[in-house]
């Protein structure tokens, strides 16, 4: 009977520590989710919105005063050129008097010229001091310092060159009498040397290592004289070997003296013909002769001759002198808008093109890079010392306060 009970008393006691083990184990749990929730709240409260100051800077006690304020738009469309630009590349650089290479701009015209009076209103014809520098289609950065609304990126549509005209007016023929043409010397060439070279060291530290080489060198007089032939060319042996200690001994076939054929000349060797009278067609009269190393030969040549040009008939020719036209001048198209005309002097002053390249860059200026920097506000009461730089922003808005 008492073992009975023992069993059944041992029974309950592992029934017990069962459920003290379980109920610890739950109370470990709730307090380990208890902590997480916790930190979870915690980090709730670092997320939330800081505060901001209650105050515009304008009413801050004076604490901080406005200056400059840049109004960012970050949309698509920034991406994209301005008005009066031809490119759409968001890198644009305004300030071309900054770019390396760049020209003074000498005069500029919108809409109709003289040369071409029927150019639109959104045609902008201007010459450059280095009219040669430029061709139809290169993209050019233009400054207009004082019409800011013309300064931008461009590409060139047209390029006008001057020339020449005159009105022929000859009253009579003008008689051209025959000429030698094409006539040549004899050339006799001397021995020289060939395939000389010095010493190279190598470079053993260089990896892979770079082994020494020899060098060749002539050392004697010429072997013979000319052999006066003008069909081969002769090579005579007199090189040797150069190593570490200077030329040595050792023959070498690298270099040598080098007798190479003369060349036969042509000579006009007859008295001039008559001049044929022709007025359209030019004349190969012949006369020529080969000449060697003795002279003129009796061999004919067809290398030069007697030339019989045609004779230039009435009205042909211009005898009072050839005058200028047309102009050196480039075409870009702007943006509509601008009035036709030519711009003065004030308009012009500081304009500068300069040819856009990978390498072409803003010196570190405003607006410096900042093509999606879209506009520009500042304080009209405030006088800025110095005044920012460059006043050609491109923008069409006025500079800020200048003062000393």
């Amino acid at each position: 009977m008492n073992s009975i009970i023992n069993k059944q008393q041992k029974k309950s006691f592992l029934l017990l520590k069962t459920f003290h083990s379980f109920k610890l184990f739950l109370t470990f749990k709730l307090r380990w989710l208890g902590m997480l929730a916790g930190l979870l709240i915690a980090n709730s409260a670092f997320a939330a919105v800081p505060d901001l100051a209650e105050k515009p800077l304008t009413v801050s006690g004076g604490v901080v005063k406005p200056n400059l304020m840049f109004v960012m738009d970050t949309s698509a469309s920034m991406s994209k050129s301005l008005p009066n630009d031809t490119l759409d590349d968001a890198a644009q650089c305004k300030d071309a008097t900054k770019n390396v290479d760049g020209h003074p701009i000498t005069s500029a015209t919108i809409g109709p010229t003289a040369l071409k009076p029927t150019n639109p209103n959104t045609r902008l014809t201007f010459t450059t001091s280095s009219h040669g520098s430029y061709a139809v289609n290169n993209f050019v950065y233009i400054t207009f310092p004082n019409r800011p609304t013309l300064s931008g990126m461009y590409k060139i549509q047209v390029k006008n060159n001057t020339g020449s005209a005159c009105t022929p007016d000859n009253a009579a023929v003008i008689r051209r009498n025959p000429d030698k043409v094409g006539e040549t010397p004899f050339l006799l060439r001397d021995l020289a040397t060939y395939g000389t070279t010095g010493y190279n060291a190598g470079n053993p530290a260089s990896d892979p290592p770079v082994p020494p080489t020899n060098g060749c060198a002539v050392t004697a007089s010429a072997p013979q004289t000319n052999s006066g032939s003008t069909t081969q060319d002769y090579y005579y042996p007199g090189g040797f070997v150069v190593n570490s200690t200077g030329i040595t001994s050792i023959p070498s076939s690298s270099c040598g003296w080098w007798d190479q054929r003369d060349v036969n000349g042509c000579k006009v060797n007859t008295n001039a013909p008559a001049n044929s009278g022709s007025t359209t067609t030019t004349y190969n009269l012949g006369g020529g002769f080969v000449e060697n190393s003795t002279g003129i030969t009796t061999t004919t040549s067809t290398s030069c001759y007697w030339r019989d040009l045609f004779d230039q008939d009435i009205n042909t020719v211009c005898t009072s002198g050839s005058s200028t036209t047309g102009e050196n001048s480039l075409e870009v198209n702007i943006a509509a808008g601008e009035t036709a005309g030519a711009l003065t002097a004030d308009d012009i002053k500081d304009a500068y093109i300069a040819q856009r390249s990978d390498t072409s860059k803003c010196l570190g200026e405003p607006p410096l890079y900042a093509a999606k920097v879209q506009t520009l506000f500042y304080d009209p009461s405030v006088s800025y010392r110095p005044p920012p730089w460059p006043k050609k922003v491109g923008q069409g808005l006025k500079g800020p306060k200048e003062e000393d």
